[in-house]
């Protein structure tokens, strides 16, 4: 035994100097590595965030997971708790269940009712997380940064967040708006920052105005320059969509109906189902213009 472990012995310490040469490296140049990359000011601020947001996020499943499997909300009939409840009691198909037998059926409005109420929690949570990360984005940036109002510059954040998505707000709301919330988060912080520490652009009001009031008007230059800053740069978009594919900017119209007209070719002519569920109808005037289509002009009135 002791031949066998002296003739293999310089086996074992090759191995063991190839390991400490792959802990030294990790010790010396990857876990500092990381160290650094962690602490670096928008990653921190990222990780804070996205943290921060977990509770919020993991209730709004809670409330989405319940509404499936308790209520079978979406045609999830068969898989859902009043799915059971229902084959037991009335002896459908499955197939009958996945939708419980009809809109218009008692077990069909009680899993509409229970997905409805169970369905708004996803909605305010995660329907609404880039509204929630932008602002925790750019305070967590302010803290890092040692800003002395990081509660308004997450506000400032969330600002030109929506500035930039022109007023989008449902669009933007969800995971889809995270990047430019991202993206504009960053810019957005990283300037009102640098702007609020000049004293040149900080307004002072006299001494008997309420402190509160007196520090947030201090930063109304950098908030209008910053917020100004994201309008003009719709520019770079805008402009030229407007002017060589013939893109049109439209306010929102005030449509005269004629009541009367309005309502006899409502009830006798059109489905509103139908009417609201075609995904080519992406504007008020698409709508409109099916409308003037189905009922003739006369009784339209722009």
């Amino acid at each position: 035994m002791e031949n066998k472990e002296e003739k293999f012995s310089p086996q074992r310490e090759n191995v063991e100097k190839s390991e400490s040469k792959v802990k030294s490296f990790f010790n010396k140049q990857v876990i500092p590595f990381m160290g650094k990359v962690g602490n670096q000011t928008h990653l921190s601020a990222l990780r804070d965030a996205f943290g921060t947001m977990v509770p919020l996020l993991v209730a709004g499943s809670m409330g989405l997971l319940l509404g499936f499997i308790v209520f079978g909300a979406g045609g999830t009939g068969k898989i859902s708790l009043l799915g059971l409840l229902c084959k037991a009691a009335t002896g459908w198909s499955w197939d009958a269940i996945d939708n419980f037998g009809g809109a218009t059926t008692g077990w069909a409005k009680v899993s509409q009712i229970g997905g409805a109420m169970f369905a708004v929690l996803s909605d305010i949570t995660i329907g609404a997380m880039s509204i929630y990360f932008v602002w925790l984005f750019g305070y967590f940036i302010a803290q890092t940064r040692k800003a002395p109002q990081p509660i308004m510059v997450g506000f400032i954040s969330l600002g030109t967040f929506w500035v930039v998505n022109m007023g989008q707000i449902t669009w933007s709301m969800g995971a889809q708006g995270l990047l430019s919330a991202i993206i504009f988060g960053i810019a957005s912080s990283e300037l009102f920052i640098f702007l609020s520490k000049s004293e040149k652009l900080k307004v002072k009001l006299p001494d008997g105005v309420p402190p509160a009031i007196g520090k947030s008007f201090s930063l109304l230059l950098p908030i209008m320059m910053t917020l100004g800053v994201a309008a003009i740069a719709n520019i770079v978009v805008l402009a030229p969509a407007i002017a060589s594919t013939g893109w049109a900017v439209t306010a929102q119209q005030s449509v005269e109906i004629n009541s009367e007209s309005f309502m006899t070719a409502w009830t006798s002519e059109v489905n509103f189902d139908a009417l609201i569920a075609k995904e080519e109808w992406s504007s008020y005037s698409s709508v409109l213009t099916e409308m003037k289509n189905l009922w003739g002009s006369e009784n339209l009135q722009n």
